[in-house]
């Protein structure tokens, strides 16, 4: 999934800098980079997989998982969290299965609690 960056991160980067968007503006932006980054999670996956790297598959998901709620914190506070996948009490907390982004970028999330 190739997303260009005025269309993804120039969007959420923007928007952590003060700029005024409008919410049709940042929904697009920040779903977007999220597809970006779920899917390249998702392809290190496999690629470990294939290459019978060895990793904990669990916890590896679990800390993705972590970073990919962080654009949600970004979208709420204008700032990142610092580093979420190194944050025990984040990412063990986490799913160890991907989601959607529909369900990453969810405010009401019960995983988005950890951020607060």
């Amino acid at each position: 999934v190739w997303i260009p960056d005025k269309d993804s991160l120039f969007i959420v980067e923007d928007w952590i800098h003060g700029k005024n968007l409008s919410k049709k503006t940042l929904d697009k932006g920040f779903k977007n980079a999220l597809k970006l980054e779920l899917d390249c999670e998702k392809r290190t996956v496999k690629k470990m997989q294939k290459y019978k790297i060895p990793f904990n598959k669990n916890q590896y998901i679990q800390k993705a998982n972590a970073y990919l709620f962080s654009y949600t914190y970004a979208f709420v506070n204008k700032t990142w969290y610092p580093k979420p996948y190194e944050n025990p009490q984040i990412y063990k907390n986490m799913p160890t299965k991907f989601l959607t982004v529909d369900e990453y970028f969810d405010i009401s999330s019960d995983y988005f609690q950890y951020y607060l």
